[in-house]
């Protein structure tokens, strides 16, 4: 009895003593190419699914970063002397928050939401070759990310009451105030 590891159909690897071998050097390296073009694509589509649960994982990551903020955790906006760092990210975790919360309030949490987008972007992108990066598009999602941050920042300042916020500073954050 064999064990073997069996080959995907569509590897399409010529058996020994089959005619394609027997055709000659360019008929193997024909065969060669097709079997390293489907080993590239392979990789390719490793590398996409490997960036699409990196991104999840960094966003799941910034969530945490976000709703475990306490302004008791030594981070930018002010300095406090603490051994012990409550948010879950650590002290990295802590000056994600601070920094993203002082700045833009209420909307940091639209960050890691942003980077699950990419990362779907990045993997689906790559996945169909006729969606390939074209510059105008890319800008002007970027400038409608940039207006939605700055209009909804503005709009949270405005309506959220700062009773009792936590916040660094304004629920619209810095870009509210402005």
């Amino acid at each position: 009895m064999s064990y073997c590891v069996p080959i995907p159909k569509e590897w399409d690897i010529p058996k020994i003593g089959s005619r394609s071998l027997r055709r000659g050097a360019t008929s193997g390296a024909v065969a060669n190419k097709n079997v390293e073009a489907q080993i590239v694509g392979h990789l390719h589509r490793g590398i996409r699914e490997a960036l699409l649960i990196l991104f999840s994982v960094l966003a799941v990551f910034l969530i945490a970063a976000l709703m475990t903020y306490e302004s008791s955790d030594p981070a930018w906006s002010h300095a406090v002397v603490s051994e012990t760092v409550s948010n879950a990210g650590g002290v990295v975790g802590a000056w994600f928050a601070d920094v993203f919360l002082f700045l833009f309030g209420y909307l940091a949490y639209l960050f890691p939401l942003m980077v699950v987008a990419v990362g779907w972007l990045l993997y689906r992108t790559a996945k169909q070759p006729s969606r390939s990066f074209y510059l105008p598009y890319a800008m002007v999602r970027s400038m409608g990310f940039i207006f939605t941050m700055g209009s909804g920042a503005g709009m949270a300042s405005l309506h959220f009451s700062q009773d009792n916020l936590t916040f660094p500073a304004d629920s619209g954050g810095l870009l509210g105030t402005a």
